[in-house]
């Protein structure tokens, strides 16, 4: 099973185990913005069981590539691709210094980690880059109501360490586990490169964005 396909199984595991356990799990659809006094989460803690009892079948995404391999076809993507957030455009994850350094880390480590053959240092690599990494800072140096949207969903709690200490803690998850994955290199004859990172200094110097308001 490739990395990809690990972290996909992973994923859909998570989030029926979390809907299903309690209020305290949230998710973008899920606990925020249906409330738990909705009953989604008694919905999706039942939705297992009355899957099977209608003879429903479920299956796992690395289960739906090993029974359609042999009939699957290739999807070539868009060199320039769309999403779901913002207007459209891939702006909303790379619009600000923030997103681009994290952006680097990203590659950085997704590229260490296939180096070294390790299945679970590229698990570790695949989670770092998914683009709720990136959307959780939309919102620096930036106004408007997509920069409302992403500090909503920047979890409250990190608000505590401040605009910089944000992302300079978030810049330290990659730091670290890309120093941690030097051991592991074949025939490493000399520390890896680290790029560039912007630090609090440089964030005292730039203009204010919606984050100035918490």
């Amino acid at each position: 099973m490739s990395g990809v396909e690990r972290c996909a199984d992973r994923h859909d595991r998570a989030g029926f185990r979390h809907l299903g356990g309690g209020g305290k799990h949230r998710s973008a659809a899920f606990g925020e913005h249906h409330r738990r006094d909705s009953g989604i989460f008694d919905f999706m803690r039942h939705l297992p069981e009355e899957l099977t009892r209608r003879g429903a079948q479920t299956r796992l995404p690395s289960e739906i590539i090993s029974a359609l391999d042999d009939t699957s076809y290739h999807l070539p993507l868009t060199g320039f691709p769309s999403t779901w957030a913002g207007s459209g455009g891939m702006e909303f994850f790379l619009g600000n210094r923030a997103q681009q350094a994290i952006f680097q880390l990203m590659l950085q480590l997704h590229g260490l980690a296939k180096l070294t053959d390790n299945a679970e240092l590229l698990d570790l690599a695949l989670w770092l880059g998914q683009s709720d990494n990136l959307h959780m800072i939309q919102w620096f140096d930036r106004f408007g109501s997509e920069a409302e949207v992403s500090a909503y969903f920047t979890p409250r709690e990190w608000w505590d360490l401040g605009p910089g200490g944000i992302l300079h803690e978030q810049q330290q998850v990659y730091l670290n586990l890309l120093h941690a994955m030097e051991p592991f290199l074949p025939n490493r004859t000399a520390k890896s490169p680290v790029p560039w990172v912007f630090n609090a200094r440089e964030l005292q110097l730039a203009e204010p964005g919606i984050e100035a308001r918490y």
